[in-house]
This record gives C-alpha cells, structure tokens and sequence, in this order.
C-alpha cells in the first residue's frame, strides 16, 4: 500500500510529465551557406568585438577563399552586453537595427547571462536590474529576452543564430557546463540556429591542458595562454578560432590551406591550420544537430590545362583550370616528380629551387574539406631554360 504522500508526489510527477508534453521543442533551423548579396547582422558584446572584430575575420577567410562571394557583415555591440539590454535598451540600436530588415541571419551572442549573475549595472539608467536574480534563475531571463529578439527576426523574415561563445578561462569547465545547460534551454523553446562555438575552445583545451589558468598566471603554452588576452576576452588567435567555426557554418566549408590576412593580427600562425581542422569539426557538428543534411558525394573534378609563366633557369609559375566539387574544393596539391612540394588553395603555385636545363613532370590533384581527392591531372613537362650568363668583358671600374 502506498501512503498518501507517495501517492500525492506520483501524481505530481504525472503532472509535471504532462505539463512538459504539452510543449514540444521547438522547431530547429537549419543554415544555408551564404550567397552572393546576403546580410549577416552580429548582435553582441567585446566576445564578439575584440582582436577582430569577428565579422571582420570571418570576411578576411572568405576572402582568402578565392570564391569571389559578396556578402556583408554588420555588428552591432554593448560591452560586457546581456540580452536584456540587447532588448530594451533603446539607446544601442538593436532592435532597431534588426528592423531595418534585409538580413538573412542575425547572430545573437550571450554571455554571463548564460552561467551566473552580471555587474549591477542592467538598467539603462544605472542600478541594478530586479528581475536578473542569479543561476539558475539568470535562465528564465534570458530565454525571455531572447524571444523579444527572436520575434523581432522573425518578422522580418530572418533566421536567428544563437551564438553560444568561450567562458572565462579560470573556470572553464564550470562555466561551460552551466553555459550548455542554459543554451540547451534556450534552444528547446526559441526556433532558431544553435552554433556552440565554445566546443571550438573545449577542443583545443583539450588538445593543450593548462594546470594554472589564473588571470595572470597560466600554464605557457597551454590554451589558457594562446586563446585568451585577459580572464575571458580572446586575442586575435582565439578570434580566429570563432571565425574559421562560423567560417564552416556559413559556407560547409574548411579554412584550412587558406591564408587570410587576419593571419597577421595572430601571435602564433603556426597554430592555424590546427585551428581550422578542429573549427570545421565544430561547424560541421553543429550544421548535423540543426537538421542540416551535408552531402558530399562527388570527388572534385581533375585539375586540367596546367601551363607555366614566367619560366626562369631556377623558377616558374604553375597555373591551371579550377577543379569543382559539390562541397566546394578546399585546396591542391602539387607534384613534381612524383613527389609532393606544396599545397595552395587557388589553381597556381610557384615552384623554385631549380636547375637549369632540366626538365621536370609537374601534376597537381584537387581534394576536398571532407579529404576526397581527384585523380592527378596530365602531366606538364616544364623545361628550365640554360642559365643567362654576363659577359663583363671590357666593363669599366668605377
């Protein structure tokens, strides 16, 4: 026989079950890679703004892609910003700025609202904000002000983003867990794009372990050094990592084989092609868990009409035909010989170090960011003419 309470708290529980059946999750939406003409609205705070800004790096990779795409970035920011005030403050703009209308996604970027309690400064006269009570409760206003943000794209037509970005670096774990656990909510209730850009982090966290992550003590060499400028914001390195994830979600694309400009602004370039390996992995898990269907069922097609310009005793360019690819191609490789000398992400590459009068089989093959490669092309035999020799004979000395 059951008591009265344990009958009391089954029933309970069987409300509390029927109560969540009545509201499914929300409809997730799936990102189409950006066309010729598209808008990309940032709305955020410094994660978003410092060592780049993100839309800036982002632009910098297609770039450097070759692909041509027209396609611009706006960003509009609220330092040490939570999506409260992205809603009501009327003095920064970002409702307005979604009205405006035109865009095809808006990107909404949180932050501690996500994993505790912010600064007292969350009403845009000043004080404190008597609604924003701490964790776990930060949860319920947050998820409220993202559906005042997420109505606002709907009506125009748009898709929102739910950017998930790092935590702070001396409490990672802690704060990434609660971080899920907040966007895990938001998602489940708001229709929309979930990007985790934080696993990007996680993963090179793993990758490079930091016993010490304090503010201004770390572990050398770890992530807690090369990610991060302070406690929580990113240096240009950690921004690379940001872009080359939303690099992948917007395009199905890697970063990697590219030299973007930004590379620049980075304190250890080394690290890129890194960067762009995990990046992709991320953006690519975050476009299956949004619905996305990514195919690739085509190998590229062969380089083909490889030729040479300005052909030097030691040197000369090598050039062909763009390969195609349904996922897009992400670079080739260049043989001479028989043996691999280079990687280049556009259809020519120079080859140097050579000898006079000799001739060389030049090949080159395209591959893809899911690794499938093309068959090699023709072979171009390239002969380096004899080396120009000066006849100084009868020159006088000064």
């Amino acid at each position: 026989m059951k008591s009265f309470f344990q009958k009391f708290l089954l029933i309970g529980i069987s409300v509390t079950l029927l109560s969540l059946n009545c509201f499914p999750q929300a409809a997730k939406q799936c990102v189409t890679p950006l066309q010729d003409g598209d808008k990309v609205l940032f709305i955020g705070n410094s994660f978003t703004e410092w060592s780049g800004p993100l839309p800036s790096a982002i632009q910098s990779i297609i770039k450097a892609s070759g692909s041509n795409l027209n396609v611009s970035f706006t960003l509009k920011v609220k330092g040490m910003g939570i999506l409260k005030e992205y809603a009501t403050w009327t003095s920064l703009g970002m409702i307005a700025e979604i009205q405006k209308g035109g865009w095809k996604y808006v990107v909404i970027q949180g932050w501690r609202d996500a994993i505790d309690t912010k600064d007292s400064q969350t009403l845009e006269g000043g004080g404190t904000n008597p609604d924003y009570l701490g964790w776990p409760q930060c949860q319920d206003t947050m998820l409220k002000y993202l559906k005042v943000l997420d109505a606002e794209v709907k009506k125009i037509g748009a898709t929102t983003i739910l950017y998930e970005p790092h935590v702070g670096k001396s409490s990672f774990i802690k704060e990434m867990s609660r971080s899920h656990n907040t966007y895990a909510k938001l998602q489940y209730d708001v229709s929309c794009f979930y990007a985790p850009v934080v696993n990007s982090w996680d993963s090179m966290r793993v990758r490079y372990p930091a016993t010490d992550t304090g503010c201004t003590t770390y572990t050398p060499g770890s992530f807690a050094d090369f990610l991060y400028g302070d406690c929580g914001h990113q240096n240009a390195n950690g921004i690379m990592l940001d872009a080359l994830t939303f690099y992948t979600i917007f395009t199905r694309r890697s970063g990697a084989t590219l030299k973007p400009q930004f590379l620049t602004n980075m304190s250890r370039p080394d690290l890129y092609e890194e960067l762009a390996s995990v990046a992709y992995k991320v953006g690519k898990n975050a476009l299956t868990m949004n619905g996305c269907i990514i195919t690739d069922t085509q190998t590229p097609t062969v380089p083909a009409s490889l030729s040479t310009t300005n052909l030097l005793s030691d040197f000369f360019n090598l050039n062909w035909t763009a390969s195609t690819d349904d996922i897009g191609v992400l670079g080739y490789e260049v043989y001479k010989d028989n043996v691999l000398i280079g990687i280049t992400s556009t259809p020519k590459f120079g080859v140097g170090s050579l000898s006079p009068s000799t001739t060389y089989a030049m090949k080159v093959l395209a591959f893809d960011s899911e690794g499938k490669k093309s068959a090699f092309s023709t072979v171009l035999n390239v002969t380096t003419p004899a080396q120009t020799s000066i006849d100084t004979t009868g020159m006088l000395m000064a």
